[in-house]
């Protein structure tokens, strides 16, 4: 089950309030309508600690690199993996729960 699935309404909405403070990162753009939760590593799922929170137009922008190495600098891409870092630990409960439910999942069958 992937994690995305367990997240609620609220989960969201701490993901944007708490961890990108409802703005983007790139910008600052903070007209809600505009912003976009899109990967950060267009290789892996999308999870809490692999998001960021952009306007529409940068997301499109952002969906195209391909390495996030070449195409931030070092400090954006710190910036970037501390907010990571604080919603993999406010995030941990999910991540329990999802481990525990694929357990149980897989000694079903």
């Amino acid at each position: 089950c992937k994690l995305v699935y367990l997240m609620q309404e609220e989960d969201v909405r701490y993901v944007v309030e708490s961890i990108w403070n409802s703005k983007s990162v790139l910008s600052g753009e903070d007209d809600l309508y505009e912003l976009r939760l899109v990967r950060w590593d267009n290789s892996r799922h999308w999870t809490p600690w692999n998001c960021i929170l952009l306007s529409e137009n940068e997301s499109s922008a952002h969906l195209k690199v391909h390495d996030i190495h070449e195409s931030y600098g070092t400090k954006f891409i710190d910036i970037v993996k501390h907010k990571h870092i604080s919603a993999t630990h406010y995030f941990s409960r999910l991540t329990a729960f999802n481990k525990h439910l694929a357990e149980n999942m897989s000694s079903m069958s």
